[in-house]
C-alpha cells in the first residue's frame, strides 16, 4: 500500500509522487505592453492578453484562442513581451491571482502573467488545474498595496507535489477535463433555452404569436406605449388593474423609523427582501438578511405573501420573481414592492413575466434615472401601462411555453451546480493523491448527475 509524505507547504502527499518546485515545470517567458499612445502598434492580428481576457471567460474554459486587443508587428517588436507557443500556461499574477489557461494557439501577453511553457515532464492540463485548486496557496504568497501581485521568482519557488508518470498526469487532468466538458455543454444548453425564452416572450406575451402557433395580422393589432399588442386584448395602467380588482394590493417595505437595524438581523427567521436578494426569478433565502418573527410582526407593511409578485424598483431596479413556500410570509424592504393578484382575473405568473419583456424593462430604467436615487415610488409604478388577455384561460395559454423553457434553464442550472461540486471534489482529491484516478468510477460519477 501507497504511503504519504507530509510537506510543511502543501501537507500531505503520496511517497510515490514528486515534490518539486514549480521553476522545474519549464521555461517562464514575460509578458509586455507597446505604447498605448502609439497607433501603429496596436489593431493588428497578434492575440496579446490581458488579465480581464481570463475573468470573461467561464470557469470551465481551460483554453484561449482570442483576445480583445490585438496588437501589430511594430507593437510586438516595440516591447519585451514574448510570442508563446500553443500549449503555454498563462497565469495571472495581479490582482485576480490565480485566474489561469492555456493557449490555444501562438500568443503573447501583457506583464500582467506568469506564463510557463511546460517541459517533456509536466501536462499542461494537469499544471492548470493544480493552479484553479491552489489558488489560496498562491495568494498566500502575494504581496503588494494598490493591488496584490505574486512575483514570478516567488511562484517559481512554490512547492508542487505531482505524479512523476506522465500519463498519470494526463489520467487526472483528462478525468477533470471531462467535467469541465459536461458543465460547458450544460451552459451552452442554457444559453440557447434562454434565446428561445427571449424570443417566445417577444413574440407571445405581445400577442403577435397566438399560443396555437398562429401569427396575428396586421389588422388585429393596435400600437401601444411597448409596441404593438392585440386589439382584444385590456390595455391600461396598473392603477386601472387596482380599480378593477385585478391587483388587490400594492406595497413595499417599511421605511423610516421602523426600518429595522442591523443588530435585530439574525440567522434564522423571516427574509426580510432586499432588491439583491432577487435573482433568476427566485428569492435567495439562504443569503438574505433575516428577522425574528416577534420583530418582523410589530412592523407596519410590507408582508409578502405566496403568490405575490415582486418588483424592484429602488437600487436594482426591475427584478421580479413570485413568492413561493412564505411561511408565513416574507418581509420586504423599501426596495421591493409587492403585487397581489386576483388569479381569478390575473395569473402571477403572467404579471411576472411582463415585468420581465424588454420594454417594460426599459421604460423602468428610464423612469428611474430620472431619480438621483435611481428610484421609481409606487405612485410612478401605478401609470405604467399593462397589456393581457382578458381571460385567465388564455393568459395560462400564453405564459405555459415559456415558463416551460424556465423550469428546463432551472434544472440545467441544478445540474450545473451537481458537477461543479464534483469538480470541486475531484480536484481536492485527484490532485493531492487522496483519491488515485479510476476513469471507470469517474465515468459513472458523470453520468449520475
Amino acid at each position: 500500500m501507497i504511503g504519504f509524505s507530509f510537506d510543511d507547504r502543501i501537507g500531505y502527499f503520496p511517497t510515490d509522487w514528486n515534490l518539486k518546485q514549480l521553476k522545474d515545470s519549464g521555461d517562464f517567458v514575460s509578458g509586455s505592453t507597446p505604447s498605448s499612445t502609439n497607433e501603429n502598434y496596436w489593431g493588428g492580428d497578434i492575440t496579446w492578453l490581458v488579465p480581464s481576457d481570463l475573468t470573461a471567460l467561464s470557469g470551465s474554459t481551460n483554453y484561449i484562442y482570442d483576445s480583445e486587443s490585438k496588437i501589430t508587428i511594430d507593437g510586438f517588436n516595440s516591447c519585451s513581451t514574448n510570442m508563446l507557443p500553443a500549449g503555454s500556461l498563462c497565469l495571472s499574477s495581479r490582482a485576480t491571482i490565480g485566474e489561469a489557461v492555456i493557449a490555444g494557439v501562438e500568443l503573447c501577453t501583457n506583464q500582467g502573467f506568469i506564463n510557463i511553457v511546460p517541459n517533456e515532464e509536466h501536462y499542461a492540463l494537469y499544471l492548470l488545474y493544480w493552479v484553479k485548486n491552489n489558488k489560496q496557496y498562491i495568494s498566500r504568497y502575494a504581496a503588494g498595496t494598490t493591488f496584490l501581485e505574486i512575483g514570478r521568482r516567488t511562484f517559481k519557488n512554490l512547492k508542487i507535489a505531482l505524479p512523476k508518470e506522465l500519463p498519470e498526469q494526463k489520467a487526472i487532468a483528462g478525468t477533470l477535463s471531462k467535467v469541465d466538458e459536461a458543465i460547458e455543454a450544460v451552459e451552452n444548453s442554457i444559453k440557447a433555452a434562454e434565446r428561445l425564452k427571449k424570443s417566445l416572450m417577444q413574440n407571445l406575451l405581445t400577442g403577435k404569436l397566438k399560443p396555437d402557433g398562429a401569427w396575428r395580422s396586421e389588422d388585429e393589432m393596435l400600437m401601444t406605449k411597448y409596441g404593438y399588442a392585440p386589439k382584444d386584448w385590456k390595455y391600461c395602467q396598473i392603477k386601472d388593474l387596482i380599480k378593477e380588482g385585478y391587483i388587490e394590493g400594492v406595497q413595499d417595505g417599511n421605511h423610516g423609523e421602523s426600518h429595522p437595524v442591523a443588530a435585530e438581523f439574525v440567522n434564522e427567521g423571516i427574509p426580510f427582501v432586499m432588491a439583491s436578494d432577487i435573482s433568476n426569478g427566485f428569492i435567495d433565502v439562504d443569503n438574505c438578511k433575516k428577522l425574528t418573527r416577534e420583530r418582523a410582526d410589530k412592523l407596519r407593511i410590507g408582508f409578502a405573501k405566496n403568490g405575490d409578485v415582486l418588483l424592484s424598483h429602488k437600487a436594482s431596479v426591475g427584478y421580479t420573481c413570485i413568492v413561493n413556500e412564505a411561511e408565513p410570509y416574507v418581509m420586504l424592504t423599501p426596495q421591493v414592492t409587492y403585487y397581489r393578484v386576483a388569479p381569478d382575473k390575473l395569473i402571477p405568473q403572467y404579471l411576472k413575466l411582463f415585468f420581465q419583456t424588454y420594454p417594460f424593462q426599459c421604460i423602468m430604467e428610464g423612469l428611474a434615472k430620472q431619480s438621483t436615487r435611481n428610484y421609481i415610488g409606487i405612485t410612478n409604478q401605478k401609470k405604467m401601462w399593462i397589456y393581457l388577455p382578458d381571460n385567465t384561460d388564455e393568459q395560462h395559454e400564453v405564459v405555459a411555453e415559456v415558463i416551460q423553457v424556465d423550469d428546463q434553464v432551472l434544472n440545467k442550472k441544478l445540474k450545473i451546480q451537481s458537477l461543479k461540486k464534483l469538480k470541486k471534489s475531484l480536484m481536492q482529491h485527484l490532485l493531492t493523491g487522496k483519491v488515485r484516478v479510476d476513469v471507470e468510477k469517474i465515468n459513472k460519477l458523470l453520468e449520475e448527475v
